[in-house]
């Protein structure tokens, strides 16, 4: 029972993780620049993909790629749902169309988290050596 009450705990952290940087993400587009969508400028962009990064590398070192994929499926909805409430009736418009154009700026995070898993891997691989 501990083995199932830890994985949720996991995955429920992935969840809640995933939709405050999912939204603080897409927020600190507009802190760092001028715009509000984090694919207008530059810096917005990469400086929204760290903040996704940095937790998806520890969700992939410490808690696997299930919890990762979940991780970045709850980071959607965040950056998403923080773009429909916060953005202006232009930004509602296009909901659904976001959802799909917001789907590339997953995967420089997913590609750490799974970076971080690999670093896992190797470590527990020659831990015992």
């Amino acid at each position: 029972m501990d083995g199932a009450l830890q994985r949720m705990k996991k995955m429920t952290l992935a969840v809640l993780a995933g939709l405050f940087f999912g939204a603080l993400s897409w927020a600190s587009a507009g802190m760092v620049s001028d715009r509000f969508e984090p694919f207008d400028t530059g810096i917005g962009f990469y400086f929204s993909q760290a903040i996704l990064s940095i937790f998806a590398i520890y969700t992939g070192y410490r808690s696997g790629v299930v919890a990762l994929l979940i991780y970045l499926v709850a980071a959607h909805v965040g950056l998403n749902v923080y773009a429909f409430v916060l953005g202006n009736a232009e930004h509602r418009a296009w909901a659904l169309l976001g959802l799909f154009t917001t789907i590339p700026l997953l995967f420089i995070p997913l590609v750490s988290g799974l970076v971080g898993k690999f670093i896992f891997v190797i470590q527990k691989k020659y831990d015992g050596h």
